[in-house]
């Protein structure tokens, strides 16, 4: 580009305020303006003053918005990545859960399915004379015919 560094040109603007001056010393040294060129000096007039600066002014607006653009680029990347991070997080949370129902589940039909289950057993232990000052609660007798989990949903 036509910086050097960050808002900076990398050449110098010498303005001929006499026309015709400059068309003189350009007719008597054909290479004048490659020699200024090469040296990062552009030769402007009256004429060419004001295009010229429009077009620095174009320059330094193109690359700001290349710039912008890069910077829009890596941030978008670094939130993509963030967002892929977020969905398997949000897969592990899934699973975790379906695990733990799964567990409830387990443990629930535990306490209350079949000949054996916990409670019944409990009960039974109480009927034989076993020394309790508390009671199952009787949400929990209901349980053996109905399970909770299924009754949220």
């Amino acid at each position: 580009t036509a910086f050097e560094k960050q808002g900076s040109l990398n050449f110098v603007l010498m303005f001929v305020p006499i026309e015709p001056a400059l068309l003189f010393a350009v007719s008597k040294d054909q290479d004048l303006i490659n020699y200024a060129f090469k040296k990062d000096v552009v030769l402007v007039n009256a004429s060419t003053l004001l295009l010229s600066l429009r077009l620095i002014n174009n320059l330094w607006n193109k690359e700001k918005q290349d710039r912008n653009a890069i910077d829009i680029a890596t941030k978008a990347g670094g939130l993509y990545e963030k967002f892929v991070g977020f969905l398997n997080d949000y897969s592990d949370i899934g699973k975790k859960i379906s695990d733990a129902e799964t567990s409830y589940q387990k443990g629930f039909n535990k306490l209350t399915s079949g000949k054996g289950n916990i409670i019944k057993r409990a009960e039974d232990l109480k009927q034989l004379g076993a020394k309790t000052n508390k009671e199952i609660p009787e949400s929990y007798h209901d349980t053996l015919e109905h399970d909770p989990l299924k009754e949220l949903n």
